[in-house]
């Protein structure tokens, strides 16, 4: 599987850049302080998913989920089936 580099841009911040700031309230209470920019098509697919994972519809369809992935991880564990028990078999 190949996988594609999305450029993103890492940001950090030290303490003290923004230690007197009258909006200082506002920044994060972690010690560091870093911000990770995506291009926008990215960004924007990021915030769907995760506004569609908060809806009740997805939280049923991932409860069918969970059940079959914990029966599948119980059959690995149990039964060894990592591998296919037909070598050589293409399909």
């Amino acid at each position: 599987m190949k996988f594609c580099a999305i450029p993103v841009i890492h940001v950090q911040f030290a303490e003290q850049d923004c230690g007197t700031r009258p909006v200082r309230a506002l920044c994060t209470a972690a010690a560091a302080r870093r911000l990770t920019l995506r291009p926008r098509a990215e960004q924007e697919a990021i915030q769907t998913a995760r506004a569609r994972q908060q809806s009740d519809g997805f939280a049923t369809a991932y409860a069918q989920r969970a059940g079959v992935e914990g029966t599948m991880a119980q059959a690995v564990r149990v039964c060894g089936l990592r591998q296919a028990r037909y070598r050589g078999l293409c399909i």
